[in-house]
């Protein structure tokens, strides 16, 4: 029974309808004491997958973000300014959302979104936002709560 374990995971990871993976990438998944290599190359939720680099999510809690009021009553989202953050760390957030994150549309451009822990995050130039998994542009479109533009 132990052997058919990895073919469960993988059924039950690449069935999972969040987040879409658009290349083949090798995944491991802690079980008890062992790791069960699987291929994967459908949809699976990231965060429920891997570790998340344990710096990088220290400093995703340890950063202060701040709020966007310019966008309170359209787009509420956090952000943080590589200038005013560790450099490194950073720049490890940033390829953290370019290589796990997935694309969406925010009306008719394409972004790179990386969901994780309630969050979703995603980069412009020197800048990492932050939404709530509900304020996404594809969850409200959804639900039929975009702005009024």
């Amino acid at each position: 029974m132990q052997h058919l374990l990895p073919i469960f995971l993988y059924i039950w990871v690449c069935n999972r309808d969040i987040n879409t993976l658009t290349k083949y990438r090798l995944r491991y998944i802690h079980i008890v004491s062992d790791v069960v290599p699987f291929f994967c190359a459908s949809k699976i939720r990231v965060s429920d997958t891997m570790e998340f680099y344990t710096d990088v999510k220290r400093f995703i809690e340890e950063c202060t973000w701040t709020f966007a009021k310019t966008y309170a009553s359209t787009w509420p989202h956090e952000y943080i300014v590589q200038e005013n953050v560790d450099n490194e760390l950073y720049l490890k957030l940033a390829d953290q959302i370019d290589t796990y994150g997935n694309k969406q549309y925010f009306y008719s451009t394409q972004m790179i979104y990386f969901s994780f822990d309630g969050k979703v995050y995603w980069h412009m130039e020197n800048i990492i936002n932050r939404c709530d998994e509900s304020e996404t542009y594809e969850r409200r479109d959804q639900e039929g709560r975009l702005p009024k533009q």
